[in-house]
Order: structure tokens, then sequence, then C-alpha cells
């Protein structure tokens, strides 16, 4: 009811006063812009594509390809709303969600809800665009948080002079899972005591704490 409220709500107010698409751009991907600068629509994604190439003299191998990512993603401004819909179609199931969420400036910080990632270390706040190798560790979703690098929750992150604060507090389940699998809540700290052109030093530490309701361990 509260979801149908709030875009029944958008959607009346635009029937009311529509917006005229004033500005298009396509530096960085396609974006449309409405007249008022209440409305935005900015289409984007990623391919990852990898190939293996093995000598069968040293080893035996399979020699293939595959496509590690294929996501496909629209972001944008709903008046002081950003709001972000990201599937990768790489992954099979329901497990291609990625950054599904609204967000909006609170507090001095920006206020997120939806499915997005927790605030935990640096490596997984990383985009897939930025990381150093293929994967990341195992110090990360591909370990120790066992495929839940995005959970459903409501997060607050905040900067200022040379520091982050970040704290989030999630359902620990799968889009295709039950709804009771557990809560998590996470936090993250940062500090940059040097930060120029020319150089950079970042210290950060965070937390988290997931109590699963099924399945978790003695």
């Amino acid at each position: 009811m509260i979801r149908c409220g709030i875009f029944c709500a958008l959607a009346g107010v635009v029937l009311i006063n529509p917006a005229i698409a004033d500005q298009a751009e396509t530096k960085g991907g396609l974006k449309i812009t409405s007249d008022d600068g209440n409305f935005s629509s900015q289409l984007g994604g990623r391919i990852h594509f990898d190939t293996y190439l093995f000598d069968p003299d040293i080893e035996d191998p399979v020699s293939t390809t595959e496509i590690r990512r294929a996501r496909l993603a629209v972001s944008g401004q709903l008046w002081k709303w950003e709001y972000k819909l990201d599937r990768d179609f790489a992954s099979s199931g329901t497990g291609g969600m990625r950054d599904v969420y609204i967000a909006t400036k609170v507090l001095g910080g920006k206020l997120t809800i939806g499915n997005f990632k927790p605030y935990r270390s640096m490596e997984e706040m990383t985009s897939s665009n930025e990381i150093t190798m293929m994967e990341r560790s195992f110090t990360s979703a591909g370990g120790i948080y066992a495929d839940r690098q995005r959970q459903q929750g409501i997060g607050w992150h905040t900067f200022w002079d040379c520091y982050t604060l970040g704290v989030a507090g999630y359902n620990l389940r799968d889009p295709g899972g039950p709804r009771n699998e557990g809560l998590g809540a996470s936090s993250r700290f940062t500090w940059a005591p040097l930060n120029d052109s020319l150089s950079t030093v970042h210290l950060g530490i965070s937390g988290s704490h997931d109590n699963a309701n099924r399945d978790s361990d003695p």
C-alpha cells in the first residue's frame, strides 16, 4: 500500500503538471532532463567479456569465453529523490538484481532505501569496473559474505572534511528466497589525511553483523 501510494501520488502530479524533455546528452551515456530540472533519466551499463586460452602441453584445460557481467541500468532524478534500477543479465534468476533503490538528502547525508551495498570494506564498495583483479578476494561477497554483496534495507552515508561515515540496516534475504531470513547491520568510517592531485592516503574501518534466522552456524 505504501508503494502504491507513493507512485500513484507521483503519477498524479505528473499528469497535473507535465514536464517536457528539454535537454538530451549522449556523453558517457544517454541522459534526458526535463525543462524544469525536476526529472531526469540516464541509461548506462557494462559488459565484461573474458577469454581463456591455455597451452594443452602444460595442462588439460578448457579454453573458452565467458560474459562475466552484462548489466543494464537506468538512473535519474524525481524531484529531490534519485533512483537507480540495475540488472545483470549474466546472472541467472533473481540473483541478477543489483542496485534498485531511491535516495534523498537527510541530515547532511544521503538516505538510501532499497537494494544496495551495505557499508563494508573498501574492496566491497569499489565498483567492478575499478577493482585490481578480475574478481574480489575471499574477504568480500565472494567469500565471507556468501554472495550477499547487496541487501534490501535502509542506509545513511555522509562526509565532512576528510572523513566519511556510513551505517546500514538490512534483510538477509535473497530476492528469490523466503522473506524472513534474518537481519543485519553494517557501518564504515574512513579518514583521508592526505588527498591531493598527486597522492592519497586512505584509512578505513568497517564492521558488520548478520543474524540469519535459517541455516545459521551454531
